[in-house]
């Protein structure tokens, strides 16, 4: 939504942007560090299962379990790389929702997220929540991510996180699979945006972009752990409902304007 209400369409994104979501990614990282080392070494420990043939045995384990889900929740991010013509892949089709000169769509996307997260908050009130991570959440999430993780005014683990809940997935696991989930695409795309983008940032700007989009990430994780475990959700469901109203009807006027 910067882009509206800075009026820079014409002058390309810049890789600024990029640098912002690898520090959002570090601030994921540090946050839960402990859970991502258990998982790296769960990865690595499955190729030494496999020398030793138990990986059968092993792959019955809770976190080995929860490790191949998360990997099964990537593969949808394949669609990401579907040609579009000169328009570019999918992900360029998807990510031309941040430029499109309205707030129309941003704002209605905000508000079908509030929504979620008020149906999901309702779900762990009545304390249906007892399931632990299985396939169907697992792709579920990972093919919604396609969307929520470019188009603009859709939360990549708010999505993921309210998909999950919505299943019935514990809510402690659901949040640790989001964090999860979150993290390398955050880092990849980051990435993707720092190279390619055409505005190229100063070495001041990016040093600052890190720093605070790493230390405001670890905070955000910490206090969104916080509030889901309590079941609050409903209040980040109300200021996306109200805040997407009111983005929706300024996308009104600007169409009407235009």
């Amino acid at each position: 939504m910067f882009h509206d209400f800075s009026n820079r369409f014409a002058s390309g994104q810049s890789n600024l942007t990029g640098f912002v979501h690898i520090g959002i990614a570090v601030g994921i990282f540090v946050a839960m560090y402990r859970l991502f080392i258990r998982l790296i070494g769960e990865f690595f420990m499955g190729f030494s299962d496999l020398k030793t043939k138990k990986i059968r045995e092993n792959s019955k384990k809770p976190a080995r379990e929860f490790l191949y889900f998360a990997i099964l929740s990537f593969l949808p991010l394949l669609f990401w790389l579907i040609p579009c013509g000169e328009k570019g892949t999918l992900y360029n089709v998807l990510a031309l929702t941040q430029v499109n000169k309205t707030l129309l769509d941003d704002g209605i996307f905000i508000a079908l997220l509030g929504g979620l997260l008020i149906a999901a908050n309702i779900n762990i009130t009545r304390e249906k929540n007892d399931r632990a991570i299985w396939v169907v959440p697992a792709i579920s999430s990972g093919v919604l991510c396609v969307f929520s993780a470019t188009v603009s005014g859709l939360s990549l683990i708010g999505v993921a996180l309210c998909v999950l809940l919505l299943f019935g997935v514990r809510t402690k696991q659901a949040l640790n699979f989001t964090f999860v989930l979150s993290f390398p695409v955050f880092l990849v795309t980051g990435i993707v945006e720092a190279v390619t983008n055409e505005v190229k940032a100063d070495v001041l700007s990016v040093i600052v972009g890190l720093v605070v989009s790493g230390a405001l990430s670890f905070l955000a994780v910490k206090v969104f752990r916080i509030l889901t475990i309590k079941k609050q959700l409903k209040y980040f469901g109300l200021y996306d409902i109200s805040f997407g109203v009111i983005a929706a009807v300024i996308g009104i006027f600007q169409l009407i304007l235009r």
